[in-house]
């Protein structure tokens, strides 16, 4: 763990047999290290706190181990990286310039909860893996569009609050809804 270190500007080199990389409360920290890619055992990635990470570097697929990656409080990033496919959690909180997810997130045939929260800057939701379960999404100001698979998630529980400017909400997602064999119950509101 590295916590409260608030001229740490780079992560250095982590050693090879890491299980878990946690950051906390590093304000001046840009960039992590760019040794990822050797970090065969990494099972998770917490980062909070780092206001000026703009971004993270790809999380290769040789990350057979890593099953969650959280994100949260760290206003000036811009985009998700690529994902490892084995990934079960995925959670995003306060990343105000957030304007994209990863490209390969429907390709992440294991990912079950996707939680996103407080980014404001998100515009839309690309095509969600198959086999997740449960979507959530609050206070995303520019949210416009969700994923078009939608209809194809069959077993999908899904929660959209605070996001006034998704086009076509709640008619656009009830439709779906109807389309979903054994959809769980969905929940929208455009309240703030």
């Amino acid at each position: 763990m590295i916590e409260g270190c608030p001229s740490l500007e780079r992560v250095p080199k982590l050693p090879i047999g890491l299980s878990g990389l946690c950051i906390i409360s590093c304000g001046k920290l840009k960039a992590l290290t760019t040794n990822l890619s050797d970090l065969k055992h990494l099972r998770y990635i917490t980062i909070r706190g780092c206001s000026s990470l703009e971004s993270v570097p790809e999380l290769p697929i040789g990350l057979p181990e890593l099953r969650s990656f959280e994100i949260e409080g760290c206003p000036s990033l811009e985009r998700v990286p690529e994902l490892p496919i084995g990934l079960l959690w995925l959670y995003i909180k306060n990343c105000r310039k957030l304007k994209a997810l990863t490209t390969n997130l429907s390709n992440l045939k294991h990912l079950r909860d996707f939680m996103i929260e407080g980014c404001p800057s998100l515009e839309r939701v690309p095509e969600l893996p198959i086999g997740l379960s449960r979507l959530y999404i609050t206070n995303c100001g520019k949210l416009k569009a969700l994923a078009t698979n939608l209809s194809d998630l069959k077993h999908l529980r899904v929660y959209i609050h605070g996001c006034p400017s998704l086009e076509g909400s709640p008619e656009v997602l009830n439709s779906r809804r109807r389309q979903m064999k054994e959809l769980e119950p969905v929940e929208i509101s455009a309240d703030p």
